[in-house]
């Protein structure tokens, strides 16, 4: 369920579900193309700019709700869900970016037009300068010069 005529908002926050888990909204992002946000619930608090993954259920479930969780480090880009533009309390409701310019908070230094992945810390990212063969979620089009912070990144995330 994915489309444009949308008349909630997708920095709204609640503590009671109001649509479906998985349920997509596309906006326009003026000149910057289109954005599309996912409804999920937060298992644990995940903070502003921070990347999600779908909770990890430590067995061999399958994992096949949106119930997400801030994303592990060195994460594999597949299991990236999005990446939150507000605060989500634990166990409440709300959207995430999972497609489109975004602001996403880097660990360190980042250099730009750089493919986006995992960093070694929980919910933060990195540019991939190593060419690995690690898949990237995004591109990196701003930079950092040192310290973490936010910058902002074009994402797709699959998860």
């Amino acid at each position: 369920m994915s489309g444009t005529a949308f008349g909630g908002s997708v920095t709204r926050v609640t503590t009671t579900q109001e649509l479906p888990l998985g349920f997509q909204v596309t906006v326009p992002n003026g000149d910057k193309g289109l954005l599309t946000y996912i409804y999920v619930k937060a298992s644990g608090a995940v903070a502003q700019y921070d990347m999600v993954q779908r909770k990890d259920s430590g067995n061999e479930s399958p994992q096949t709700d949106y119930v997400v969780e801030e994303a592990a480090a060195s994460q594999q880009s597949i299991a990236i869900v999005g990446c939150a533009q507000v605060a989500i309390a634990d166990g409440s409701y709300g959207f995430v970016l999972r497609k489109g310019i975004a602001t996403v908070y880097g660990a360190a230094a980042v250099d730009h037009n750089l493919p986006l992945i995992m960093s070694g810390t929980a919910g933060q990212v990195a540019h991939d300068d190593d060419d690995s063969d690690l898949l990237s979620f995004g591109q990196t089009l701003g930079g950092r010069d040192s310290t973490a912070g936010t910058f902002t990144a074009y994402i797709n995330c699959m998860g």
